[in-house]
């Protein structure tokens, strides 16, 4: 029992002292299921030349953009055991080539599966490793031990007969002079101008797993389970012996070169090492079994393990101080460098600390029996470090424990002491809340300005400029100049924003930076303010900390982390010349999340030899290695690889079509930046629809709703993480079709209907118009041949009368005459004023229009009837129809019938000796009917005929002229009966009305 118990310590010893080291200077970023990979085995990875990353795992083809994976399938990838991707490779021509782990080579190329000819005739065969040379020859391994070269349709097996041995894993390197390398279990060899060479194998030991990686210096790497060696231009040499995973039981998988030249190491069991400067260092990874190693284009490395999915190795440049490392409390409020490289930190309550090295040292300064904290901190040029607990004090460096209370020496009281500035000559400048202000210089108070002297309020940062003078910013948003003894104000009259100012910065070209709680960044330059906010494209307007570095670049710490911003690209922005800034800041892709300055004490900021910055956190003290940071100048491809309509996926074509009265349309897009992903910026706009371009950063769509039919160009430009702009960016023309009733050919024939219509209706219209006014001249022609007639009547008939009555009078007043001839004389000239005022009053019946009706004619023929018989033996009777239809007639009409029916009325008083005479006025169906009919002598139709006067003739013609018929029907000694019969009543009313 004892024997064993000391063979389990002898193993503890030797395995803790064969630990290898852990190498700090990398983090990790890790993608598994759980952000959408296929699988957490993956099992190889490559980026194509595009710049996307592929990925085969166990369950399937997988392509990873930074953001998103997009999984693809085929039926020859997608049965059974053929989902297990084993190996991936690409050609010249960007065909990817994918092995599963059976099935046969499957190949890639815009979009389309199809099997590749170097599996076939490998039926039962597992796939194992895939590799594509220089010269276009794809190699292909399988767990059998068969290598298999295909290169322009030529096939050429390797197996034992060759000289190639083992069936464990293979890989495959090529040297800068062509040749192939194969190594396999204890294997080695090169395959060189179509020969397989095998004399190598004298340079290495009898142990098998070697494995073989190109060295981008032009020879190989060689590893196997006891060293590490290199061949170079034939030349064989042994790199190391030490290999730290062999002691562990691990053996190597893959190796990869960097483009530093470091050689990564992937084992079976032991994770993943790094060698560099003859040195191999762990570094960690989400799973120990890492199956692939890249590089990509931006020089992230990149590995995959065998079940904790893929990580992203990025360097190191931040390092964050807290409890963890030693310090006693999270939070420094201040922080100072001396001039020996030791960084000070004011560590609140646990005093004063000191970082040298990396390492963390903290001192619990006492004076007699008080203990004292830390608010501020400022290391001079005399080997001394000053700070402040509401009072003032300094040590030296050398002995921390030596403390001096110096605030004695001040005149009056200064308390709450939160800023510590040094200047260039090594005075130290205080400020406290007490609105207090001064210096010493060599240990002792210089101008001191006293409390009600000091024109600002809350002195919160200090700084010096080119010139030497002197800039304090207040918490009450002021900030106050003292050059040349004199103190100068600017508030918000002066341009200043209404926000406190918690930082200042003065660099050696005379600019003056200012950080504000809030309102952004200030630059004081050629005598002006220009404010600088996140609408400008500042990642955050809370600056509590500034600082800058070797590079050009400002650096702040704000609310939201760490940003820097090119001092150039501020100027740019106060001189016009740009429109916005861009910031760089860093979270989870570097390592760093959750990080919060603040700014109540000065220093907060401070740089160190080597371009290391160093910050006050809530999280701790951060250190970021400055002068290591290198800047990504790669513009960043941009794809435009998805366009669903209606959410369903159109193919990717030249001619793109989009299906008519689409609701939806919706672009993905693809930005290749995978340092740091989250920090990319798109702007996308369509042309004919987006007036500008559109800016978006955490999202990769863009979606549009009911396009109108037509041609429509989509643009797409990114920018990286450190604002570096894709301006070629990428492009997709695509036609919105028409529906059938938005074609060409419809509203082609809708425009041929439409002139078609539009000329009948024109035409019609014309007609109309023309018609109306036919029918307008036709009316004025009626209204002359009307007044004409009327002007006849008047010369004719009532010029006639009075001139009759005139020369009647003209005779009665020359002519002696007894008082019966005079009476007889009055009585007739009476007669014929009487007849004058009739007829006088039927021209004014027929041309008034409200006349214009028959129910007025009827009305007018009886009245004028009734009264032509008032004054003889003749009874008239009068009959009328009831319903009098609203017939509308012409004067005219009423004119020809007036004087017909007159005609006859006087007819029966001068000739019919009758006692009753009846005027009927009716409409029977289509016809209107008049008839006069008395009852006295008649007379024999031929005494019409005879006759020669006019007065049946004119009747007769009057009634034709009106498209009717005048019927006489009398005998002697009987009754006569004058028929006017009308039977074209609607033409004659059609022909007669007048237009309106």
């Amino acid at each position: 029992m004892i024997c064993g118990l000391l063979l389990c310590v002898l193993d503890s010893v030797r395995s803790a002292a064969s630990e290898p080291p852990t190498e700090d200077d990398y983090y990790v970023q890790s993608w598994q299921m759980d952000e959408g990979l296929l699988g957490n085995q993956v099992n190889d990875l490559l980026q194509d030349r595009n710049g996307f990353i592929w990925l085969a795992t166990i369950g399937g083809l997988d392509r990873f953009d930074g953001v998103t994976f997009k999984p693809f399938t085929s039926p020859l990838i997608a049965r059974g055991v053929a989902r297990n991707i084993r190996a991936l490779a690409e050609t010249a021509d960007s065909t990817l080539l994918i092995l599963p782990a059976v099935g046969g080579v499957a190949q890639l190329k815009d979009g389309r599966f199809s099997p590749h000819p170097i599996g076939e005739g490998l039926v039962g065969e597992q796939f194992q490793t895939l590799f594509v040379d220089q010269g276009g020859a794809v190699w292909l391994g399988t767990y059998s031990g068969r290598v298999r070269r295909w290169q322009d349709g030529k096939t050429t097996d390797l197996i034992a007969t060759n000289g190639l041995s083992g069936n464990t894993m293979v890989s495959f390197a090529m040297d800068d002079e062509g040749g192939v390398w194969i190594g396999r279990g204890g294997f080695l060899g090169c395959y060189r101008d179509g020969k397989l060479l095998t004399n190598f194998n004298d340079n290495l030991d009898s142990t098998p797993n070697i494995v073989v990686t190109s060295s981008r210096s032009g020879g190989i790497w060689i590893c196997n389970s006891t060293r590490l060696s290199k061949m170079d231009g034939g030349q064989f040499s042994i790199i190391s012996t030490n290999l730290p995973w062999v002691v562990l039981g691990g053996v190597v998988r893959k190796m990869y070169e960097d483009s530093n030249h470091s050689l990564w190491v992937g084992t079976s069991t032991h994770g993943l090492f790094r060698f560099a400067d003859g040195k191999f260092a762990g570094v960690k990874t989400s799973q120990s079994q890492i199956t692939s190693i890249m590089e990509d284009a931006e020089g992230n490395i990149w590995a995959a393990t065998a079940g904790g999915g893929i990580n992203r190795l990025g360097q190191k440049l931040f390092h964050l101080y807290n409890t963890g490392s030693g310090l006693p409390e999270d939070i420094s409020s201040a922080i100072s460098a001396d001039t020996q490289g030791d960084v000070w930190l004011a560590n609140r309550g646990g005093g004063i600390a000191r970082i040298f090295d990396g390492k963390v040292s903290a001192f619990h300064l006492q004076a007699g029996s008080h203990k004292f904290g830390a608010d501020s901190v400022c290391a001079d040029d005399q080997g001394f470090v000053w700070a402040s607990e509401g009072t003032l004090y300094r040590f030296p460096h050398e002995q921390p424990d030596e403390v001096q209370s110096v605030s004695n020496r001040l005149a009056g009281t200064i308390n709450h002491i939160h800023v510590l500035f040094k200047s260039r000559k090594g005075d130290i400048w205080i400020g406290s809340d007490t609105n207090s202000l001064g210096y010493f210089r060599s240990g002792h108070p210089e101008n001191y300005v006293p409390e009600n002297e000091f024109p600002g309020n809350r002195p919160r940062s200090i700084t010096e400029d080119s010139n030497g003078w002197i800039w304090i910013g207040t918490e009450d948003g002021q900030l106050v100049k003292l050059a040349d003894g004199k103190f100068t104000m600017f508030t918000q009259k002066d341009g200043l924003p209404d926000a406190p100012i918690r930082s200042l910065c003065a660099d050696a070209a005379g600019s003056v930076w200012i950080g504000t709680a809030g309102c952004g960044l200030v630059l004081w330059r050629d005598q002006k303010f220009t404010l600088i906010s996140v609408d400008d494209g500042l990642p955050n307007d809370y600056i509590a900390e500034l600082v800058g570095d070797d590079d050009g670049r400002l650096w702040c710490g704000a609310r939201g982390g760490v940003f820097h911003v090119a001092k150039s690209d501020l100027i740019a922005f106060a001189d016009g010349r740009i429109s916005k800034v861009a910031g760089v800041t860093f979270s989870k892709s570097e390592g760093l999340t959750g990080i919060s300055c603040f700014g109540t004490s000065q220093p907060m900021a401070v740089k160190t030899s080597g371009g290391h910055l160093w910050f006050t956190t809530q999280q701790g003290v951060l250190s970021v290695d400055s002068a290591a940071l290198k800047s990504n100048s790669r513009p960043p491809p941009v794809f435009i690889d998805e366009l669903l309509v209606n959410d369903h996926q159109l193919k990717i074509t030249d001619q793109m079509r989009v299906p008519p009265l689409s609701s939806k349309i919706e672009f993905r897009f693809s930005v290749l930046s995978y340092t740091a992903p989250e920090k990319v910026r798109l702007r996308y706009k369509l042309d004919g629809v987006d007036l500008d371009w559109v800016e978006i950063a955490d999202q990769r769509n863009a979606v549009y709703s009911a396009l109108r039919p037509g041609k429509y160009l989509m643009h797409l430009k990114a920018c990286s993480s450190d604002g570096v702009w894709n301006e070629t960016g990428a492009s997709l023309a695509f036609e919105v079709q028409p529906a059938w009733w938005q074609s060409w050919w419809f509203q082609g024939s809708m425009l041929v209907v439409f002139t078609t219509v539009s000329a009948v209706g024109i035409r019609f219209w014309s007609q109309r118009r023309l018609k109306s006014k036919l029918e307008r001249l036709e009316h004025q022609q009626a209204l002359s041949k009307e007044r004409s007639r009327i002007a006849r009547d008047l010369h004719d008939d009532l010029g006639a009368t009075v001139t009759q009555v005139g020369l009647m009078l003209e005779e009665l007043r020359a002519a002696p005459l007894s008082t019966e001839e005079i009476k007889q004389q009055s009585d007739i000239i009476s007669g014929r004023v009487l007849n004058l005022a009739r007829d006088l009053d039927a021209v004014v019946w027929s041309v008034n229009p409200g006349n214009d009706s028959l129910g007025e004619l009827f009305a007018y023929l009886g009245q004028s009837f009734l009264e032509y018989f008032r004054h003889t033996s003749i009874r008239p009777r009068l009959e009328v129809m009831e319903a009098i239809p609203d017939y509308a007639l012409a004067p005219e009409v009423r004119h020809h019938l007036f004087l017909v029916v007159k005609e006859a009325v006087h007819n029966v008083i001068k000739h019919s000796h009758a006692t009753e005479v009846i005027l009927s006025l009716n409409v029977v169906e289509d016809s209107l009917e008049i008839r006069i009919e008395d009852n006295g002598l008649g007379f024999s139709p031929d005494v019409i005929a005879k006759s020669k006067r006019h007065g049946f003739p004119n009747m007769r013609a009057r009634v034709q002229q009106l498209g009717g018929r005048l019927e006489v029907s009398s005998e002697p000694g009987k009754k006569t009966s004058i028929r006017i019969w009308i039977r074209q009543w609607k033409d004659l009313r059609a022909q007669q009305r007048l237009p309106e």
